[in-house]
């Protein structure tokens, strides 16, 4: 068999004539990737096996695991066939972890290789004779798992050898590393090792490795010192010629210099959103709160009312004063023993809470028009402050100190830095309709899924919250976490190393990302930004979250519904006002593809069950898109102000309509279906052609489908579908080009008229780092 790799030392290696009779005996071991033994794949048994027959490989995170059985005691080389080699993948060879949250490096991909054939190489493995496991596991979503595998018998010393490290690989340069190295073939082998920078691409000698001949592996283990801080890879040599990484594949490891971490303990201060320049909630009972020497007596002053308190053994106070209606500017002011706290500018009006993920941000200064819409006019009374946790303070969770700012631009786009469009459309509409001061606390984070913003009781109580909470323990045993920070590292080391080759490199050294805890772990957003702000008294809450939580649609609705709940008893509110948005499409493109079932529109279909609850509303945004968006789309501005329309119907009790065409029934008429709505006057559509229905027939097969208005009711059918039986809207991961409205422009919600099953139920989790 010709090496594939063409490696330049294959001639200069002695015994190699003795090592191919010996090893290229074995047969090659091969089986396609979508004939498997046992998977545990994300989408359900219907869709897996929908995807297997139309050929799709790359739809679906999970593991896939086979059997198979070796005739030849030996060494081979795993390769593989995937769409994108570099995406990070698992390898499991009966149990033991061979690769773990890496891809495959440009070198191992094999030049030229035939459509229908392996890739890139992946791994060395020993095997012996009798039957053997696989498992190949791709852990996140969209996902790429390999289409075709092959074990080919060992060409020669990078065949045969394997290193690994089990310990961690964030190191200071103090530590030591140990590491074991597997080799040993029929011939003597000897391996220099070394060292290798990534940012530069130098090289320092570890030393050499030695194996005799064997009829099995033998196990080396070394201790190695770093060279130095950086970050690193180890590599070997044989006689001068480097091995690839996929010969040697000992992964990532990150040195710095050891910094004691800086911490800091709480002293006589406010709880963080009490600053100079906040907005405080008019009209209720008002708890502040801060900390002071433990058993000290704390005095707090605020609009002509005093009240006096004890701190608790752990220096926590609390005071609450009685409802104060919308003013200012106020004074607030705290006294305990020598030492009194003053914030300035202080007024009274309704403050909102704006928590999400990435689509509920968007700067102001980048959204389609909102340059020109904040330059009109100054704001003093809107304001803004952001929410982040204190990581000092860590014998418990308290947010950093805020601070806050008004929406005065004076036309300048620089101080519209720390404002979103969402949050100013919505926060400059509600002081318009009601001439109050309003605080907006944004507490979003991108990314995320709803599990993070759930407390821990809630995953006790909740099945499905609780096997995430089980994956993220065994991730967390595992160091899961700590490789994926490796790779978000390694791509910014070879990031700059590429701009540094070709003279642009703007610093000496590669910026390397902050190592964070993973965000989306259980309950971290909840701890760390909202549970810290409660008791906070808020108006309202306002959530623009769901696009992370797609592949888990069916869990969705009881996961929605019991973070609503939780978190209006964290607040010791239980009627405040929850609005949301209905998450917009995947991107902006014109879908082209089959109708048919789809993640995204169960989870929009997910975010209706919430209306159930009292005093909650929704927002549709699917006509915000253009083609050339892709999730974070820049029109950004209407949602703002649909919200503050659902805010001034459904929580200040304005008549202003805040609802598109919303469907109530539908009637099937011979070869038609009939669909009627609620709020539904002056019905049309965007777009040159009403193409969003589709249709299906007791075979439950959809067809894009011919759609009509009449009066305030749509009239659908397909000459597909003779018999038709059901109908959804607005049921793909992309726009088809139309949106349904009524006469305020407002578009219609995603649904359905079926209740067959959804392609994501028992996909309770999908393996996130």
């Amino acid at each position: 068999m010709m090496n594939i790799l063409n490696r330049k030392y294959l001639s200069a290696l002695c015994g190699f004539t003795c090592l191919a009779s010996t090893l290229l005996a074995a047969e090659v071991i091969q089986r396609d990737g979508w004939s498997f033994d046992r998977s545990q794949l994300t989408g359900s048994e219907a869709e897996v096996a929908a995807a297997i027959e139309d050929g799709l490989p790359n739809e679906f995170a999970g593991w896939m695991e086979y059997d198979f059985e070796v005739s030849d005691a030996g060494w081979y080389a795993l390769y593989l066939r995937c769409g994108a080699p570099s995406w990070s993948h698992d390898v499991f060879v009966d149990g033991v972890t061979y690769v773990r949250l890496q891809g495959a490096d440009p070198e191992d991909v094999v030049p030229n290789a035939p459509k229908d054939s392996v890739n890139f190489k992946e791994i060395n493995v020993y095997l012996s004779e009798g039957m053997h496991t696989l498992r190949l596991q791709r852990n996140q979503f969209p996902a790429n798992l390999p289409s075709l595998w092959e074990l080919r018998p060992a060409e020669d010393a990078g065949d045969t050898v394997r290193v690994w490290a089990d310990e961690s690989r964030l190191l200071d340069t103090e530590t030591k590393i140990k590491i074991k190295i597997e080799g040993g073939a029929s011939f003597e082998t000897s391996y220099d090792v070394y060292w290798e920078d990534l940012a530069t691409g130098e090289l320092t000698s570890i030393g050499t490795v030695q194996f005799p001949k064997a009829s099995a592996p033998i196990i080396r283990e070394a201790e190695l010192s770093p060279p130095g801080e950086g970050f690193y890879t180890i590599r070997a040599k044989v006689n001068d010629a480097l091995l690839t990484n996929a010969d040697f594949k000992s992964g990532f490891f990150l040195v710095q210099e050891a910094k004691e971490k800086k911490t800091r303990e709480l002293g006589f201060e406010f709880s963080a959103l009490f600053r100079s320049g906040a907005v405080l909630q008019r009209d209720m009972e008002l708890p502040v709160w801060g900390w002071a020497t433990p058993d000290s007596k704390v005095t707090v002053e605020l609009a002509g009312q005093k009240l006096s308190t004890q701190s608790q053994a752990d220096g926590r106070w609390q005071v609450t004063f009685e409802p104060i209606a919308v003013g200012g500017p106020y004074e607030l002011t705290a006294t305990s023993g020598d030492k009194t706290l003053k914030c300035y500018n202080i007024l009274m009006g309704d403050v909102w809470l704006l928590s999400g993920q990435s689509n509920l941000g968007g700067p102001l200064k980048s959204a389609t028009g909102a340059v020109e819409y904040a330059s009109e006019v100054d704001y003093p009374d809107v304001r803004i402050t952001n929410n982040y946790p204190d990581d000092l303070v860590t014998d418990q969770h308290v947010l950093r100190h805020a601070y806050w700012n008004s929406a005065v631009f004076g036309g300048d786009v620089s101080k519209m830095y720390p404002w979103k469009a969402i949050h100013y459309a919505f926060g400059r509409d509600i002081h318009e309709a009601l001439g109050v001061p309003v605080g907006l606390i944004d507490a979003g984070r991108g990314g995320t899924i709803i599990s993070t913003w759930m407390s821990q009781e809630a995953h006790e109580a909740l099945p499905s919250l609780r096997k995430i909470a089980e994956a993220y323990e065994t991730n967390l045993d595992e160091a899961i976490y700590e490789l994926d920070y490796l790779n978000k590292v390694e791509a910014e080391v070879l990031k700059w190393r590429k701009l540094k080759e070709a003279g642009k490199a703007k610093t000496k050294k590669p910026k390397l990302p902050t190592l964070y805890p993973p965000r989306n772990f259980p309950s971290k957003h909840y701890d760390q930004l909202i549970a810290p702000m409660a008791p906070f008294a808020l108006k309202g809450i306002l959530w623009y979250q769901g696009e992370s939580d797609s592949p888990m649609a069916a869990c969705y609705e009881e996961r929605f519904k019991l973070m609503i709940q939780e978190w209006r008893e964290l607040f010791d509110q239980p009627d405040l006002a929850f609005l949301y948005v209905q998450i917009a499409y995947g991107s902006g493109k014109h879908f082209t593809g089959p109708a048919g079932d789809y993640r995204q529109g169960e989870l929009k279909e997910a975010q209706t069950a919430a209306l159930d609850l009292p005093n909650t509303a929704m927002v549709v945004t699917d006509d915000l898109m253009t083609p050339e968006d892709d999730v974070h789309y820049l029109d950004k501005l209407p949602v703002g102000h649909r919200l503050a329309r659902a805010a001034l119907n459904t929580v200040y009790g304005k008549e202003v309509p805040y609802q598109g065409p919303t469907f109530r029934e539908f009637k099937i008429e011979g070869d038609a279906i009939r669909v009627y709505f609620d709020h539904a006057k002056g019905l049309s559509y965007k777009g040159e052609v009403l193409n969003a229905f589709s249709i299906a027939g007791d075979d439950r097969q959809w067809h894009w489908a011919d759609a009509r208005i009449d009066g305030e009711t749509v009239i659908v059918s397909s000459p597909e579908v003779p018999n038709p039986v059901a109908v959804r809207y607005s049921w793909s991961e992309s726009t088809r080009g139309s949106q349904l409205i009524n006469k305020h422009g407002l578009p219609t919600p995603v649904f359905r008229t079926d209740d067959w099953p959804k392609v994501t139920e028992g996909v309770d989790w999908v393996r996130e780092y």
